[in-house]
Order: C-alpha cells, then sequence, then structure tokens
C-alpha cells in the first residue's frame, strides 16, 4: 500500500500517490540538484547591517533568486513528481497559484521524506490516519485528478 496525499491546485485537488523507492530516490536527487545553487549561494551572503540602507542592496541578488528562478524551478519539481500533475501541467499553471504550489511541494517533501518523526511513529506503533490509501500500484506513482465540487458530495 502507497501513501497518498491530496494536493489543492486552482480549485482542483489531486490525489498524488507515493512514489517506488527507485522512482523517488531519483525526485528527490532531481530536487536537490535543481536547488543546491540556492543552498550554495546562502552562506555566502555577506554580513549586512540591516540598519544602513546602502547595505540593504547587497541582499537585491538573493531576493531576486528567490523570487524568480527558485520558486519556479520549485513548481517544475512539484509538477514532475506525478504524472497527473505533469499531465495537467498547463492547467495547474493557468490556475493556481505559486503559494499553493509551494505547500503542496511541502506536502510532497513530507510524503517522501522516510525519516520525519510521524513517520518513525508510523512505522514504530502502526499507521493511526485513515489517509493512508492504496489506489495504484503503478511504477509511475499514479495521482489522480478530483473536481473539489465532487469531492465534497
Amino acid at each position: 500500500m502507497r501513501e497518498t496525499i491530496d494536493i489543492k491546485l486552482g480549485d482542483q485537488t489531486f490525489e498524488i500517490e507515493d512514489q517506488s523507492i527507485k522512482t523517488s530516490k531519483a525526485w528527490r536527487r532531481k530536487f536537490a540538484d535543481r536547488l543546491q545553487p540556492l543552498f550554495d549561494f546562502l552562506p555566502g551572503l555577506p554580513d549586512i547591517d540591516i540598519s544602513k540602507p546602502e547595505e540593504l542592496v547587497k541582499l537585491l541578488p538573493v531576493i531576486q533568486k528567490l523570487l524568480t528562478d527558485n520558486v519556479d524551478d520549485a513548481i517544475d519539481i512539484l509538477l514532475e513528481f506525478s504524472e497527473v500533475l505533469e499531465k495537467e501541467r498547463e492547467w495547474i499553471e493557468n490556475n493556481a497559484s505559486s503559494k499553493q504550489a509551494i505547500v503542496g511541494l511541502v506536502e510532497v517533501l513530507k510524503l517522501t521524506n522516510p525519516f520525519d518523526v510521524a513517520g518513525l511513529k508510523n512505522v514504530l506503533n502502526g499507521p493511526e490516519s485513515t489517509k493512508t490509501v492504496s489506489k495504484s500500484a503503478s511504477p509511475s506513482g499514479g495521482s489522480r485528478r478530483r473536481s473539489s465540487k465532487s469531492a465534497s458530495r
């Protein structure tokens, strides 16, 4: 049984299934590689005295990188996680907000990280959530799109 999560993008809810070990490993590596430039950039920031306006100018490259390249990369990584999200890329890009996508990415990261506290508790004590239902054993990390209207009926 693979765990599933629901991600709301635009006015739609997408049910995302966890991936196989092999697929998840490749995706996590891609995630780290795509966002590594940001991680490399942050420790190199100079000490900045924010009380001096002339010092704040040094933050502009970081702000630009955070607000443009890295947000776009993070959204791409989310959409690449699931076949359904990838197939619905155009709809999602036209209807979802960046904030929804980043929240979705955080949920996917929780799904793919077996070392979170709740995950370890489930391993040791057994799952307590009824949210973990297997829908498919496909190697591609199958998912399905649900309308929020039909989900509430």
